[in-house]
């Protein structure tokens, strides 16, 4: 007998996979699949139950995606056969975006393009660049709601009307829900 149970310990990339097993008098391997749907595709890594108890399984999920819904079903294994849990799902927690401001290019006169990458890390983000002639900044260009995918997506501004000769500072910044985060100074 295998029951999927609720999920715990759910953080942005992890999560404990919990069942209750009875191996019905016979040493039972048991696991998880799990997955972004009912195709799974993914398994943890298989524990022994001994014979003739009733035991609770907690297994960890690791290098999950933030912000997205998994659906996982316990398995367990013998002799007499295979048991699948019914499918369960839980949602992985969204968190502040990573940014990373990078190296400008296509500097001119009074011209630059701003570079960086953002990761939403599964909430809805959005991003801009601040610039100035000191790290005070002062100045604000290109917002753009960057959307809330799990993954690292390159950003590229092209300021104009600057002075000729100047020096600039610049980061790329970007908010969501969860927090706002500052790349670092150029």
């Amino acid at each position: 007998v295998a029951i999927t149970q609720a999920a715990s310990d759910i953080g942005s990339d992890s999560a404990t996979l919990n069942a209750s097993i009875n191996p019905m008098g016979s040493e039972t391997a048991v696991y998880f699949e799990y997955g972004v749907d009912t195709s799974y595709g993914l398994t943890t890594v298989a524990y022994p139950t001994p014979a003739g108890y009733t035991a609770q399984a907690s297994i960890p999920a690791d290098n999950l995606l933030a912000g997205v819904v998994y659906h996982y079903r316990v398995v367990a294994r013998n002799s007499a056969g295979k048991t699948y849990g019914a499918d369960v799902t839980f949602a992985t927690l969204a968190m502040a975006p990573d940014v990373t401001t990078d190296v400008p290019d296509s500097i001119g006169l009074n011209q630059a393009n701003l570079n960086g990458d953002v990761d939403p890390n599964g909430a809805d983000t959005t991003a801009w660049f601040e610039f100035g002639l000191d790290t005070n900044y002062g100045s604000m260009a290109g917002l753009v709601d960057m959307g809330s995918d799990d993954g690292e997506v390159d950003y590229t501004t092209l300021l104009t009307n600057l002075s000729s000769g100047a020096t600039y500072h610049y980061r790329l910044v970007a908010s969501n829900a969860l927090g706002l985060s500052y790349g670092g100074d150029m």
